[in-house]
């Protein structure tokens, strides 16, 4: 399934016709797969493995997919959510950088936050 898929109009609308229930809210997908995709950061000193490194850069570009969508794509809803989740991550980025366990880390965590800054202003 592809990170487009995971956030809808459906999911947006489910949440909204939940009237503040109970509910698995897009906000809170966001973050636990925010928190999967870069649990490395919460490591004094990161080593993030090649897979790893590129799942974290397909997750990059998906972000700015959502802040940044061609057409009629966009979800207004979400957006706010999407921007706020890719700032908080560029900050732990950020921070996680000067601390990686070897050069490679180090490189793609430089390289990512470039990315995301560049993804934030664009939108």
């Amino acid at each position: 399934m592809g990170t487009a898929a995971l956030i809808d109009h459906h999911s947006v609308e489910y949440e909204a016709a939940s009237g503040g229930a109970s509910t698995y809210t897009v906000a809170d997908l966001l973050e636990d797969l925010r928190g999967g995709i870069w649990s490395e950061l919460m490591d004094s000193r990161p080593r993030i493995d090649p897979h790893r490194r590129n799942l974290q850069r397909v997750y990059a570009g998906a972000m700015d997919r959502y802040l940044n969508p061609e057409g009629d794509r966009a979800l207004p809803n979400a957006r706010p959510i999407v921007r706020a989740q890719l700032a908080e991550l560029g900050r732990e980025v950020r921070s996680a950088a000067g601390g990686a366990g070897d050069d490679m880390t180090r490189l793609h965590l430089q390289d990512l936050d470039a990315v995301i800054q560049g993804i934030l202003k664009t939108d």
